[in-house]
């Protein structure tokens, strides 16, 4: 990642081509969920986009909040597109498609995105 440009335009980009990369290699999705970065390029990931967040006025801590969020975000969003549940035979489905479908009335917003 090479943040150039308004910090939400790049983190955007960053967690969209992040999500894309962990669905490629979805097991891949347990290791990174639990693990911290201490890779050297992992670190050096995180001090560019930490330094593009602090010339953009964040403090030290809260780059790092913005960019653990980031990527805890897209960790869990794969993880609920494509990992299986413990205990489950069959995985959700898109969205959580199997978990909404017909709920409409108790969730209608859920349920029509799922249908």
């Amino acid at each position: 990642m090479h943040p150039e440009g308004p910090w939400p335009a790049w983190a955007r980009d960053f967690a969209v081509s992040f999500r894309s990369a962990l669905l490629a290699h979805p097991a891949l999705l347990p290791l990174l969920a639990t693990r911290p970065v201490t890779t050297p390029g992992g670190l050096r990931t995180v001090e560019r986009a930490a330094r593009a967040l602090t010339d953009e006025g964040f403090t030290p801590t809260e780059a790092l909040h913005v960019i653990t969020t980031i990527g805890t975000f897209a960790i869990g969003q794969v993880l609920a597109e494509a990992g299986s549940t413990p205990g489950h035979s069959a995985p959700a489905g898109p969205a959580g498609e199997t978990r909404v479908a017909g709920r409409g009335q108790q969730a209608p917003c859920a349920a029509a995105k799922a249908g």
